[in-house]
């Protein structure tokens, strides 16, 4: 196993802000088990942080690459337009590229995260 990836802050906010509300979906693609019943818990999180920064680490890969690979089109523009109010037009290549950008400007904050209803969710 390869050393843990060194994430510069804003891409280590990109990501969690990512997992946030995706967490069943990323903890499946990643093959990570997490309580069905307990999905949004600081513990989940920590835990689908750390098996995405083992991903990049183990493949080499930068955040924009992890993206590109391994995110689907969908869940890409749904972030694009509800956490970084930018474009979510273009494949993977061009949303992954978007997002990484974004992640990588200085005290990089995304939009707060709204569930299902569109009601911002209340902050922990």
């Amino acid at each position: 196993k390869k050393a843990a990836v060194s994430l510069s802050a804003g891409t280590s906010t990109g990501l969690s802000s990512l997992i946030e509300g995706n967490e069943s979906t990323i903890a499946s693609m990643l093959s990570v088990s997490i309580p069905k019943n307990d999905t949004s818990s600081s513990a989940t999180k920590t835990k689908l942080m750390e098996a995405l920064t083992d991903c990049m680490a183990m493949n080499n890969l930068s955040a924009e690459a992890l993206l590109a690979r391994f995110f689907n089109v969908k869940m890409l523009r749904s972030y694009c337009e509800d956490r970084l109010d930018v474009s979510s037009k273009g494949n993977e290549a061009t949303l992954a590229a978007r997002i990484a950008r974004a992640w990588t400007k200085p005290n990089f904050e995304p939009l707060p995260f709204k569930d299902d209803h569109g009601a911002a969710a209340a902050e922990s």
